[in-house]
């Protein structure tokens, strides 16, 4: 973890282009005035689909040893991270096979062209 990877992360956090419909970002369901958590108890993405678990809560989550309701083989937080974007059942963010597009979204703005770099210097730019 680095004070870059967190400003990073917390652009990325609130930014709704990390859905596939532009209305929703991580901030949606893990909401801060709830202590990153969800007050619903059975969320929706951006389908509206009812899903049958409330958010897990975010609060320390780099700390806990299990990062799912569901699925104990996610063992690490990068790979949870894909879970809501790209799942496919229940839909959260409704990213499945709009990789392409999802990468030419957070190419276009500039702020990502500064932040990615010094989060992770010496990786290209790709």
């Amino acid at each position: 973890m680095s004070v870059p990877k967190v400003e990073l992360g917390r652009h990325l956090f609130y930014d709704r282009r990390l859905s596939g419909d532009l209305s929703m970002s991580c901030a949606t369901c893990h909401q801060q005035a709830s202590g990153f958590n969800d007050p619903r108890a059975h969320p929706t993405g951006i389908t509206h689909e009812v899903h049958p678990r409330s958010s897990m809560g975010l609060a320390n989550v780099a700390y806990s040893p299990a990062l799912t309701w569901a699925n104990p083989k996610l063992e690490r937080l990068e790979q949870q991270a894909l879970v809501p974007m790209f799942g496919e059942d229940p839909v959260e963010l409704g990213l499945a096979g709009r990789e392409g597009e999802l990468l030419a979204r957070l190419r276009a703005e500039p702020r990502y062209r500064v932040l990615f770099p010094a989060a992770f210097p010496g990786s290209g730019s790709r």
